[in-house]
């Protein structure tokens, strides 16, 4: 399901000069191999920004919609 942005944007092409796509990716099985098999060889590796305790949660979640974070943010259960 599309977010709200996406049709926000796609809504908005209708009108002015620049153009979105929505463009659905499905993963493949071969493509999750190779990458599986790349992670276990340690050619592969996550880049992590930050590490927070699931009681900061809402910090987290706060740093990524600023679109600053230089990697994935994990939350600990």
């Amino acid at each position: 399901v599309p977010s709200a942005r996406i049709l926000i944007d796609t809504a908005r092409t209708l009108v002015a000069d620049q153009r979105a796509r929505l463009v659905v990716v499905r993963a493949r099985r071969a493509d999750l191999e190779v990458i599986s098999a790349m992670v276990e060889g340690g050619q592969l590796k996550p880049i992590l920004d930050r590490v927070e305790p699931f009681t900061r949660y809402a910090q987290a979640l706060a740093h990524l919609e600023t679109k600053r974070a230089r990697g994935k943010i994990v939350v600990q259960m």
